[in-house]
C-alpha cells in the first residue's frame, strides 16, 4: 500500500498490486485514457497484466520473470492493498448499510475510512444516483464524455472491490446534463425530482437497509443538494425503514460556513441533525488508497487537504483520535420545557 504523504513509497512484497482502471497497456504502449504516457518492455507489460490484486508483489514479479526492485517506474500506476482483492461483492436484502451518493467520489471522500473500518461488521451497498455523465479533470485524456463516464465507473468499481462494498449506478442525468434538457424544454425540475424520488423508493424497498447514508450537501453540487432534499422529505414522510445519516461530502478545512448553512436548514424544524464523529485513524491510509483510484477526477496533490480535514474533525470532535470523519444522524427533535 502507498504510505501516507509524509513517508516514501515502499514496495511491500507482501502487499497486493492493483492496476489503476484508467491505465491500459497495448502493444508496448501505456495509455491513460486515450493518451499515450510511456513505452514499456514486454517484461514490464507482462507484469502489468498480472497486477489484478490477486498476487502480491513478489509473486507478480516472479510470474512476469522480473525483479521486484526493477519495477519502480511502474509503481505510480499501481495501488497497494493489504489483502487480496475480491470481485465486487453481491449482498442480498435486507442489508445493514445503504450509501446513496450523487457523484462517484463523494462517499469515499466523506466516509471512506469508516467504510473500510466497518466493512466486515456492516456490509454496505453504495448507489451512485447520477451516472449519465462523469466529470473529469482532464477531458482531453478521453475520446468522449461516454468514455470518461465509463472510466469513472471503473474507478468506483475498483474502490468498491478494495473496500468490500457492492456498487450500483443509477443512470439518472446529472446536473450538467439536466441543464441541457431544461434549456430545450425536454424536462423540468419537478420531473427530475420525481424521477429521483421514485428511484430511491425502489432502491430502499429492494434492500430494506438498517442505515442510510447520504451527502450533507455542504458544497455547491446541485446533485448532492437534490439528493439531500429528497431524502429529508422521505424521512419526514415516514418512508425510510431505518436510520438516516449524513456524511461530510467534501473536505471543508477552512472555516465553518458550509456546516453552518447545512445546520440552518433545520432551524424552526421538528427534525434535528445530531453530530457525531468516527475515529478512522487505523483506516486512513486505506482511505487515501481508495481516493487515489479516482485519478481521472481527483488530483494526488489534494492528499494534504484530505488529511487536514480528518485531523480537524478529530480536534473539533474532541475525541481521542488522530483522524476522524464527521456525520449527522437525523432524528425527530424533542420538545423541551
Amino acid at each position: 500500500m502507498k504510505a501516507l504523504e509524509s513517508n516514501p513509497l515502499v514496495l511491500d512484497p507482501y502487499s497486493f498490486p492493483v492496476l489503476l482502471p484508467q491505465i491500459t497497456c497495448i502493444g508496448g504502449e501505456v495509455y491513460s485514457g486515450t493518451c499515450g504516457i510511456a513505452h514499456v518492455t514486454q517484461t514490464e507489460s507482462d507484469f502489468l497484466a498480472v497486477c489484478t490484486g490477486a498476487l502480491n508483489l513478489t509473486d507478480a514479479a516472479r510470474s512476469a520473470r522480473i525483479e521486484p526492485t526493477s519495477i519502480a517506474r511502474l509503481a505510480t500506476w499501481l495501488l497497494w492493498w493489504r489483502r487480496k482483492v475480491t470481485e465486487d461483492p453481491v449482498l442480498l436484502p435486507p442489508i445493514a448499510r445503504l450509501v446513496l451518493t450523487a457523484a462517484h467520489t463523494s462517499a469515499w471522500l466523506g466516509m471512506g475510512g469508516r467504510l473500510v473500518l466497518e466493512s466486515t461488521q456492516q456490509p454496505a451497498v453504495m448507489v451512485t444516483c447520477f451516472g449519465v455523465l462523469g466529470e473529469v479533470r482532464l477531458l482531453d485524456m478521453f475520446s468522449s464524455l461516454s468514455e470518461a463516464s465509463m472510466i469513472c465507473r471503473d474507478e468506483a468499481t475498483l474502490a468498491g472491490r478494495l473496500a468490500g462494498v457492492q456498487q450500483r449506478v443509477l443512470d439518472l442525468p446529472d446536473h450538467a446534463f439536466f441543464e441541457l434538457l431544461l434549456e430545450t424544454g425536454r424536462s423540468s425540475s419537478e420531473a427530475r425530482r420525481g424521477l429521483l424520488r421514485n428511484a430511491l423508493l425502489d432502491i430502499i424497498d429492494e434492500y430494506q437497509p438498517l442505515e442510510i447514508f447520504a451527502p450533507a450537501a455542504l458544497g455547491s453540487s446541485g446533485d448532492s443538494r437534490l439528493l439531500f432534499e429528497v431524502l429529508v422529505s422521505l424521512f419526514a414522510e415516514g418512508y425510510l425503514p431505518g436510520e438516516l445519516h449524513f456524511f461530510e461530502d467534501e473536505p471543508a478545512t477552512n472555516g465553518h460556513r458550509a456546516v453552518d448553512e447545512f445546520l440552518s436548514r433545520f432551524e424552526k424544524s421538528y427534525l434535528s441533525p445530531n453530530e457525531y464523529f468516527v475515529d478512522i485513524t487505523n483506516s486512513f491510509a486505506e482511505k487515501l488508497s481508495l481516493v487515489e483510484a479516482f485519478q481521472s477526477t481527483l488530483c494526488r496533490t489534494q492528499r494534504r487537504s484530505w488529511a487536514r480535514s480528518a485531523e480537524r474533525n478529530a480536534m473539533i470532535g474532541e475525541i481521542r483520535a488522530d483522524r476522524a470523519e464527521r456525520f449527522w444522524q437525523l432524528t425527530i427533535a424533542t420538545l423541551e420545557g
